[in-house]
């Protein structure tokens, strides 16, 4: 689902343009990859290949300030799919005293919503490095690199990383980018649901870290990454070992195993290599110790229960849940002062926190 020609055509030039809203006519694009195909079709013809997000309710909005428009503050419960509170407020929060309430735990005790990560978070710090590990092989891939797009650039703290180091990098995400990271990078907020106006055979290096386990359907999503690359450029992608993983995030709805991720990326790609993110033991442990404390709250729910429960309010739940058990973790074991370096990378196995695949020469569908 690709434009191609015309003056709209875009390939990751500074001319693009910082955090513009592209895609279907959207200028406020819901918070959530998993509602990426959500409304808004744009009605091309029937050749635009359609890039399926997890197409479940309605979208939720990044901030709700449309160009123009003022004076239309989203609900903070919103922001988190809090099942109390889904209106908007004209009046902003100070109109309800409820979304009032929420809105200071929010900023108090969580910027992390259940679904991405935000850097500077010293609770997520662990975290935050694993991530990294990756865009440092990204930082070495793209010495050689004409234009890098960063697929699924979320708060785009490691788009703006990137972007520092080099001119021609494009975050590209239904989400704006933390206002901090806004001047760092190009971003493009596009309803991927709508189109990606972008060239084919547009970027040398393609990154898209810890995004297609949020997809029930991979296909389109794989379809994008190889038509975008370059017929001799490389795509990293990421996501976590199904064997290491909690299996308790509402947000991936598929995790895999190496050799399952490889069988889904060689549909499109001539090579495709699935290594291993590993961990110092150290970082091993904390996780460890994150993963007990889980499996022990796990057991007060040994019917499922929490299965029944209205989609929305799961994930605010396990947003306050993913807090809960990395402070009490921090408080009893402690947390190790981990970088990129706590995270090596090697062949994939069992213990490895990650999956990364490097796919090259792109074929065509």
């Amino acid at each position: 689902m690709l434009r191609r020609g015309g003056r709209g055509q875009l390939c990751g030039l500074p001319g693009a343009g910082r955090d513009r809203p592209t895609g279907g006519g959207h200028d406020d694009p819901g918070r959530d990859r998993r509602s990426a195909d959500r409304g808004g079709r744009s009605g091309h013809g029937p050749d635009r290949r359609r890039l399926r997000l997890q197409g479940r309710g309605p979208a939720r909005n990044a901030d709700h300030h449309q160009p123009g428009a003022v004076g239309r503050p989203d609900c903070a419960a919103r922001r988190v799919g809090d099942p109390v509170c889904s209106r908007i407020h004209p009046r902003g929060l100070a109109g309800n005293t409820r979304c009032r309430r929420l809105e200071k735990i929010l900023n108090d005790d969580i910027t992390f919503t259940g679904e991405r990560l935000h850097a500077g978070d010293p609770l997520f710090s662990v975290d935050l490095a694993r991530h990294e590990a990756a865009y440092q092989l990204a930082r070495q891939r793209m010495i050689d690199a004409h234009r890098v797009l960063d697929l699924g650039s979320g708060s785009g703290y490691g788009t703006a990383a990137l972007a520092r180091e080099h001119p021609r990098v494009v975050g590209l995400d239904r989400i704006r980018p933390d206002s901090k990271h806004r001047d760092d990078g190009h971003f493009l907020r596009a309803d991927l649901g709508g189109g990606i106006p972008l060239a084919s055979r547009c970027f040398d290096l393609i990154i898209s870290f810890q995004v297609i386990e949020h997809l029930e359907d991979p296909t389109d999503y794989v379809d994008a990454i190889a038509d975008l690359l370059a017929s001799d450029g490389t795509a990293l992608l990421t996501t976590p070992n199904i064997l290491m993983s909690d299996g308790i995030n509402p947000f991936h709805v598929h995790e895999y195993r190496a050799n399952e991720l490889g069988d889904v990326l060689q549909r499109r790609f001539g090579t495709v290599e699935v290594l291993g993110i590993g961990a110092t033991e150290p970082v091993h442990a904390y996780f460890a110790a994150r993963s007990a404390r889980i499996r022990r709250i796990m057991r007060i729910d040994p019917l499922g229960f929490r299965n029944l429960l209205p989609r929305g309010l799961v994930e605010w739940l396990f947003a306050r849940f993913a807090v809960l058990v990395r402070r009490q973790t921090q408080a009893d074991e402690g947390t190790p002062q981990a970088s990129w370096q706590d995270f090596p990378i090697g062949p994939a196995d069992d213990r490895c926190l990650d999956l990364l695949a490097i796919c090259k020469q792109p074929t065509d569908a």
